[in-house]
């Protein structure tokens, strides 16, 4: 962590600030068995009530302007709970959703596989990609809003703006993977500066990504509270990844 020029801060939870109850509509809510009633906001413990069965399906944007629209019909007393993800979803993912629903009035994830952060002769092209069900298990959990734009959307033609971090390119995995972390800095910018959440949720098992995460936020100047949650294991221990779906 050091020689990446960063103070040293682990990368863990932290405490959520009180929310308003304005703004959001009311959206049945699955809460995990681990909060209390009383550690979550009035609207979250209320909503934690609702039956799943009666959830609204999630709206999908598939454009940038789209959800930049539905962005500026919320007012600044709203938390928005952000989720970013790359699709095929699992437990560690819902577990992430669960957490920001608890927490904030408008929950939003997003589904894109990132070009930017494979290399050549990675799995781009096979990496799973399930939209349908996974709006499916989002609406399970209580998502509000999924932005799933399109590659060519995301990095148009003209596409010369990259944000390449300094010294995580000497980490293991930055070795292993030339430019990995210039193409999630990229996207998680671009994800931040669209979506413009309150909150936004990661997993605690891709540690030097938080890490990365919270220095662009502070290098950046971004209005944005990075929240690390920890690692969901399968039963025998296994860090919940999509990519587990070729071990099978």
């Amino acid at each position: 962590v050091a020689s990446l020029g960063i103070r040293s801060s682990p990368c863990y939870p932290q405490n959520n600030s009180p929310t308003s109850l304005l703004g959001r509509r009311q959206h049945p809510l699955v809460v995990p068995s681990s909060l209390s009633p009383f550690s979550m906001t009035p609207l979250a413990a209320f909503m934690s009530s609702a039956i799943a069965d009666g959830a609204s399906k999630p709206m999908i944007h598939s454009t940038i302007d789209s959800i930049r629209t539905f962005r500026k019909t919320i007012d600044n007393s709203t938390s928005v709970g952000f989720v970013p993800t790359m699709g095929a979803l699992h437990e560690g993912h819902l577990s992430l959703v669960r957490e920001a629903r608890a927490n904030n009035d408008v929950v939003i994830a997003s589904i894109f596989v990132n070009p930017a952060q494979f290399g050549k002769g990675e799995d781009m092209d096979r990496y799973p990609r399930q939209l349908e069900k996974d709006s499916e298990l989002l609406k399970e959990v209580g998502v509000d809003h999924i932005f799933a734009p399109s590659s060519d959307l995301m990095y148009g033609k003209n596409h010369v703006t990259y944000v390449e971090p300094m010294g995580f390119g000497e980490t293991n995995e930055g070795k292993s993977r030339p430019g990995f972390f210039r193409g999630v800095a990229t996207v998680v910018t671009k994800l931040f500066n669209i979506v413009q959440p309150t909150n936004a949720y990661f997993g605690q098992k891709d540690a030097v990504q938080c890490v990365l995460i919270r220095r662009i936020v502070e290098d950046l100047d971004m209005d944005v509270n990075v929240k690390i949650m920890d690692t969901v294991r399968e039963s025998d221990g296994l860090a919940m990844s999509s990519r587990n779906a070729y071990l099978t």
